[in-house]
């Protein structure tokens, strides 16, 4: 816990701010010190709040905390809040702070100034949880959370900095320590309530305030600090009271908010109030998205240029005008309202040399108002007005219109006007702001003049289309409305009025007519014969002499250009585009066309789904067509010149620019005087996946074409992995890459391991003897040997049935006991242990060296030969399988009479001390357990042993270990509630009886579970990759256990039938569709038990994240809360098997098995497709049926005489097992029929309703067959006639008559 020192509680000026000040104070580390709420001086009696200094080990942080709510965006010199409101950059204030006070502590703490930079500034966002969207190159490093500012602040500090702050803490600290306390933020005044506090200026701070009855009446306070010396407290008074009196003197004009007098208060500040102006400021309003909106915008240009002129009829200069002092209170009529009058000069009175010592930067002021605020005339209060109206109008950043306030201002080639405005009033407009920014002889127009020419250009923009309405067009089209109008063409909205129910079309009117032939017909013959929703469908087209040229199907909705203002999109809606466009440009590679003119007013975003629609095809060209360059030059690649042919890269060139501008709300480029385009920084975006993705863009628009991806499914592939990468983890401290041999030795034990398979067999390793799990084998049999002294034990099974193991462990036994090796090669051992000698063969059915296998049995066998008991003390162990075994003693049965007689004789441990031949069959063996049984699995202490925490210390020192999915499948699989879940998987497999499960495919399943086939260097290496995100999330243990279509692991390949991603569960997939946004995570993550989201984007596809998704649910699903909207999920009902805990509880002798023999009499009729209700104490099967005659005949026997018993491995004392089937049969013994857990499943399924007609049930509906067959031979004295599919009628023969009885159900 790092020391904290505050003066109190009451010092904090918000409940974030406290807030942040408790995590600061518990979650960074104990040698780092926090000093809360200082003012720093300065040497012209300026002063800066500081929120928070932090002393780290190499940095000084100062952070300002913001306790904002809703959406922030902003670039590096204004913030936009979620209420409309901005203000000047908070990043670039406590930057700026940074620079004064690195100066003044490297004066009082010296051994500062000797190395390097120290002093970093940062903005602390109390409340938000996500990240805002700020295009400032010092955001990255420089914009924190409060959920993980501690991690990354600790992550900072390790990079770079002065290790001198570390070693001179405690001098920072007294140093620190002397600068005076923030004043505290009042709780209330005068009946205000204070909500939040921010600070403007240097010794000027705002007060969020409302009155105490009526929280909506909002003000704001004004707060200026005097200071304690009482002879400047006048001067600073006076010249603070500027801002009041210029406001007052203005308030007869209504552009101006209401403002009470001043006050002084507590002594030494005196306070303004003020009613804020309605509306969102000029840089929060949105840019207009059609030409009628364009029109208004025009109109609100005129409406701030004739209140500018009002102003300075009043004898005002404003001389700090930006786009955030300006308010727009409607659009229709345009009203605006004017803030921020601290610069303000009435008259003659000057405040000029007060105002300069402010040191403001506005990228808005005239070169004049920049060397002086004495210097600010009428013209520079026009200058600024023209220079952020221009910003609006042409959409063109301010960065991009002048690089500093010295530079002459860079009128954009493609302005955002020329979208709505024909050629001729386009110019009039450029022309207007060169008159105003750039005035020929230095004679500027005035404001009111400009705004006068503003209003005069809206007008004629708007009446330019007036009385188009319900013109006919082409003789058959009536006019709806204007669309859009540009320098090119003019589009309308019309109808046929002969068929007025074909609803809407657009015709496209060319106002060039030597443009037709060429547009129209490129744009025809582009179109004609592919029907795609990602392009327009054309009708017709006209003649050039034509009212208009072309007639096409309406796409209603927006264009891209007329949403700018939302951009950056968030990511969720940014990938959907994303698709979406790149499926339009494939589908014209795929055509060899090229449309040459994508850009955002050339595509709509159609109002169904928001998919976007390419249109204006007038330049499209097939490609290898020798057609000179056209298009947009800003969307054009570098090479193209003018002239030349099309380079085939353009539409690909173009896509990516659009993407890059919907994801960034910034170009990938900026364009150097030379033509040159330089990438701009991508170190301005903090998140780590818009940074890739935005690299990815950078790349296919680079200015060498090789660099760029040469498809548009080359781009698509980039920016999925780029788009499903992991965000790059935070550690706390630098962590170097490590290798875990555990992590090998696991991975070797997988079949078809990349690494070799050296811990498979046997106990040749260090590893495996570590892992060996004592079973009955070493329990019970081991023990029996030494006891009883068998002369031969046959251990028969499968190959991985742990067999070889046990050999050693008797071998190992022997050593242990004071056995002497008499001999050991790669076929077994011989140990004379107490004059009696023990051999082992570790595979009977292999030969060595000279030896064949059937010679080296017989050796093995030595001195067991003959028809009569031996006598040699010796005891054979052989692992040996069964088909081998028998086989051998029946074609050499001379030679071992005796031992082929005691075989045909083999039983179990009870009858051992009568027998001197002994048999373990090892495929009877089960190394799982019923549920409530784990005393006897093998499975969950070898699982146990391989996570073993001491195995995995070395892990918590790597630096991949956040994203490691090895050591997360580790920690998950040492929990009980998932390790059983694994377990009952296997469970299942096992009583299916399809396979017999070895030990070595139990070890070598875990291990692909564990691991999925990789190592730690392999994880390092897609930890530097771009696939992270995707690579990863497929390695958690839940993708690894059922995604295994790859890995030729059998057992593996029958628990992925199990997969709950094949299988429908309508209520869960449901709200898995309706909650794939990154804004559902919140809902999503209340789902899983340990809360953490598994978040869509990291999925190719929504199928591919909702199989992930059911995945993990049966390992982790939370408990269901259906009262909170939640799907209830309960773990077994995601397998395909509905009725298989009702099958095992039968195994555990849980139900009684009368319970169930009836719903199983029921199945096996309904198997017979007889669905008709027949007497349920009978045990009914088809004898007969005829469609023709449509009759059916059943025979009946009393259920009573048939029971159902559990089924368990016989003679098996020496090995684990467990009862794996039910077998329903006859009192009598005869007949029988044994059920698995699938042919269960399928005949309480049937009694339920299940149709059996279906492909999958064959081969079990076979099975059932045979016991059927014998039914129908018993003799009974009942039956069923079932007519017509609804009488049913019961024959029975009594005392020698035969009587039918209808049956009424």
């Amino acid at each position: 816990m790092a020391e904290l020192i505050s003066a109190g509680p009451s010092s904090f000026a918000t409940e974030g701010e406290r807030q942040a000040a408790t995590v600061l104070q518990q979650q960074l580390p104990a040698d780092w010190i926090i000093i809360c709420n200082k003012i720093l001086p300065t040497n012209d009696d300026r002063s800066f709040e500081i929120d928070f200094i932090i002393i780290g080990k190499n940095w000084v942080f100062l952070l300002d905390e913001k306790s904002w709510h809703g959406r922030i965006r902003g670039d590096d010199e204004q913030w936009i809040r979620a209420n409309g409101s901005s203000e000047r950059s908070p990043l670039a204030k406590i930057d700026y702070t940074a620079k004064i006070f690195a100066g003044q502590l490297g004066y009082k703490v010296t051994p500062l100034k000797q190395g390097a930079h120290y002093v970093r500034g940062g903005v602390l966002l109390s409340v938000q949880e996500v990240y805002p969207q700020i295009h400032d190159n010092r955001a990255t490093h420089g914009v924190f959370l409060l959920s993980d500012a501690c991690q990354r602040l600790q992550k900072l500090d390790q990079q770079g900095g002065n290790p001198a702050v570390g070693q001179w803490s405690a001098k920072i600290k007294e140093a620190l320590l002397h600068l005076n306390n923030r004043p505290e933020v009042p709780k209330s005044i005068n009946f205000l309530k204070i909500d939040d506090a921010v600070s403007l200026r240097p010794n000027v701070r705002l007060f969020y305030a409302s009155v105490e009855d009526d929280p909506t009446d909002v003000r704001h306070l004004l707060v200026y600090n005097l200071g304690k010396n009482p002879l400047q407290a006048k001067e600073l008074a006076d010249f603070y009271k500027q801002e009041y009196k210029t406001i007052k003197k203005l308030q007869s004009t209504g552009l101006v908010p209401d403002v009470q007098d001043p006050f002084i208060w507590s002594e030494d500040y005196l306070i303004v109030t003020i009613t804020p102006p309605k509306g969102k400021s000029l840089k929060a309003t949105p840019l207009p998205e059609t030409r009628e909106e364009f029109v208004q915008e025009l109109q609100l240009a005129a409406a701030c240029f004739k209140g500018l002129d009002q102003i300075h009829a009043q004898g005002v200069l404003h001389r700090a005008l930006g786009p955030e002092t300006i308010y727009v209170q409607s659009k229709q009529p345009a009203k605006i309202t004017f803030t921020n009058f601290y610069a303000a000069r009435m008259g003659t009175n000057t405040i000029a040399p007060s105002l300069d010592a402010l040191s403001f930067e506005d990228p808005y002021a005239s070169i004049d108002v920049a060397i002086g605020y004495e210097y600010a005339t009428i013209q520079t209060d026009t200058f600024s007005m023209a220079l952020i109206l221009l910003e609006r109008l042409s959409g063109t950043a301010i960065t991009k219109l002048r690089t500093n306030v010295e530079g002459a201002i860079l009128f954009p080639d493609q302005p955002r006007w020329s979208s709505f405005l024909v050629k001729e009033q386009a110019d009039q407009l450029h022309e207007l702001f060169k008159e105003l920014l750039q005035p020929p002889d230095n004679t500027q127009i005035t404001a009111k003049a400009a705004g006068t020419r503003l209003a005069e250009l809206a007008h004629n923009v708007s009446n330019a289309t007036k009385g188009e309405e319900g013109r006919i067009l082409c003789k058959d089209f009536r006019i709806q409305r204007v669309l859009g109008q540009g320098m090119m063409a003019r589009t309308y909205l019309v109808s046929n009025i002969n068929y007025q129910e074909l609803g809407s079309y657009v015709l496209k009117q060319f106002l060039r007519t030597e443009e037709v032939n060429n547009q129209a017909v490129a744009e025809y013959k582009a179109l004609k014969g592919i029907s795609s929703i990602y392009l327009p469908r054309i009708d017709f087209i006209f003649a050039p002499d034509d009212d208009a040229h072309i007639l096409m199907e309406h796409i209603p909705g927006p264009t891209l250009q007329q949403v700018e203002s939302e951009f950056p999109w968030p990511l969720d809606r940014w990938w959907s585009f994303a698709q979406h466009l790149l499926n339009a440009v494939e589908i014209l590679e795929q055509k060899a066309l090229l449309h040459r003119d994508i850009k955002p007013a050339n595509i709509m975003l159609h109002e169904s789904n928001n998919h976007p629609v390419l249109i204006d095809f007038g330049f499209a060209m097939q490609i290898g067509e020798n057609k000179h360059i056209a298009g947009t030059p800003l969307y054009l690649p570098p090479e193209a010149k003018y002239g030349e042919p099309t380079p085939a890269s353009t539409d690909r060139y173009a896509a990516a620019i659009v993407l890059f501008q919907t994801l960034t709300g910034l170009l990938p480029f900026t364009k150097a005087p030379n033509g040159q385009r330089d990438p701009i920084s991508l170190d301005q975006f903090v998140e780590t996946r818009i940074r890739r993705i935005a690299t990815v863009l950078q790349r296919a628009t680079a200015n060498d074409p090789d660099q760029r991806p040469t498809t548009i499914g080359q781009l698509r592939d980039d920016l999925q992995l780029a788009f499903m990468a992991l965000e790059e983890p935070v550690t706390t401290h630098e962590l170097e890459k490590q290798i875990n041999p555990w992590v090998d030795n696991i991975r070797s034990l997988y079949r078809n391991s990349d690494s070799g398979n050296m811990n498979n067999r046997g106990l040749d390793s260090e590893f495996v003897r570590e892992t060996y799990i004592a079973t009955a084998l070493d329990k019970e049999l081991l023990p029996a040997i030494f006891e009883q002294l068998p002369h031969v034990l046959f251990l028969s099974g499968n190959p991985g049935d742990g067999k070889t193991a046990f050999l050693e462990k008797v071998f190992e036994e022997l050593k242990q006991r004071g056995g002497q090796i008499i001999d050991k090669n790669p076929s077994g051992w011989s140990i004379s242990y107490k004059e009696h000698t023990f051999r082992s063969c570790y595979d009977a059915s292999e030969s060595h060296e000279h030896l064949s296998a059937d010679e080296q049995l017989s050796e093995k066998l030595q001195g067991l030969e003959g028809s009569t008991p031996p006598t040699d003390k010796v005891t054979v162990l052989v692992a040996i399988n069964d088909g081998r075994l028998f086989d051998f003693f029946q074609r050499r049965r001379e030679q071992f009479f005796w031992m082929g007689s005691q075989i045909d004789q083999l039983t179990d441990r009870q009858a051992m001390t009568s027998q001197d031949v002994w048999l373990v069959d090892m495929k009877q063996r089960a190394f799982v357990s019923l549920p409530g049984e784990d005393e006897h699995s093998i499975f969950q202490p070898m699982l146990a042993r391989f996570v073993q925490p001491q195995h995995w210390t070395i892990c918590e020192s790597c630096s991949a270990q956040d994203i490691c999915p090895i050591r997360k499948n580790a920690l998950a699989l040492k929990k009980k509630a998932v390790a059983s879940r694994l377990e009952y998987l296997f469970l299942l497999i096992h009583l299916r009886r399809q396979r017999h499960i070895t030990m070595r495919d139990l070890r070598s399943a875990v291990s692909y579970i564990l691991t999925g086939n990789k190592s730690c260097q392999d994880i390092h290496d897609l930890n530097e990759g771009t696939e992270i995100g995707t690579s990863l999330t497929n390695l958690a243990y839940w993708q690894n256990i059922f995604m295994s279509n790859n890995t030729h692991d059998e057992l593996l390949e029958d628990i992925a039938s199990l997969d709950p991603a094949r299988f429908a569960r309508p209520h869960l997939d449901r709200f898995l569709h309706f909650h794939q946004l990154e804004s559902d995570a919140l809902v999503r993550r209340q789902i899983f038990r340990d809360k953490q989201d598994i978040a869509p984007q990291r999925f190719k596809s929504t199928t591919d994240w909702m199989a992930a998704a059911k995945r993990r649910l049966y390992f982790e699903a939370a408990p269901s809360k259906p009262e909170a909207g939640l799907p209830e999920i309960k773990w077994k009902n995601l397998l395909p098997y509905r009725y298989a805990a009702r099958f095992i509880d039968l195994l555990n002798d849980r139900i009684d098995p009368e319970a169930v023999l009836k719903n199983l009499a029921l199945g096996l009729l309904r198997s017979d497709e007889v669905f008709e209700d027949v007497p349920d104490d009978k045990l009914s099967v088809k004898v007969s049926a005829s469609a023709a005659q449509q009759l059916v005949v059943l025979k009946q026997l009393p259920l009573d005489d048939f029971e159902l018993i559990v089924s368990a491995p016989q003679h098996t004392q020496l090995i684990e097992t467990l009862p794996e089937m039910v077998v329903l049969q006859h009192k009598s013994g005869t007949p029988r029929m044994e059920i698995t857990l699938d042919l269960f499943e399928l005949l309480i399924q049937l009694a339920s309703g299940l149709q059996p007609n279906a492909r999958e049930y064959a081969s079990l509906l076979e099975d059932l067959k045979p016991f059927k067959n014998a039914l129908l031979l018993r003799e009974t004295q009942e039956l069923i006639l079932i007519e017509s599919e609804f009488r049913t009628h019961h024959i029975a023969q009594r005392d020698g008559k035969i009587i039918r009885e209808q049956i009424v159900g």
